[in-house]
């Protein structure tokens, strides 16, 4: 009996242990300005402490996610063919976070760009409310 107990302890634990992520992940939708969604965009994360990149394209819907990265500083642009590059200089990541980077691009030759200046509130995904609002 007391090594059945430990066994299932041990896979109980085991469980647990994997179910914990240590990456968070970055994700949003690209539109236009008339809020139609912008499929194909580019969207590069740059962990600014590091220098590493990532990038993917939106789907149809104009929605992106870019999963699996370690928490640290970040900065996210986007660009697409005929709109302004839209560019948040600073997002820091925390473990199992999931920051919401939405863009709305607006028609410019490419050389123009958008830079937005802020700070990401981290957003509890699990609840209704930015993690700064909980006591």
């Amino acid at each position: 009996m007391r090594h059945y107990f430990s066994a299932v302890l041990l896979l109980v634990a085991a469980q647990y242990g994997f179910s914990q992520r240590s990456t968070a992940t970055i994700a949003g939708t690209i539109q236009d300005q008339q809020r139609s969604s912008v499929p194909d965009a580019t969207i590069t994360v740059r962990n600014t402490a590091t220098g590493i990149e990532r990038e993917t394209r939106s789907n149809q819907a104009g929605f992106y996610s870019i999963t699996a990265l370690p928490a640290g500083p970040y900065s996210v642009s986007v660009k697409r063919e005929g709109f302004q590059t839209y560019s948040v200089p600073s997002v820091v990541l925390q473990v199992d976070q999931e920051a919401t980077v939405n863009a709305v691009l607006q028609v410019g030759a490419v050389t123009e760009s958008v830079t937005i200046t802020g700070t990401v509130l981290p957003v509890d995904t699990r609840g209704a409310t930015p993690s700064s609002q909980k006591r």
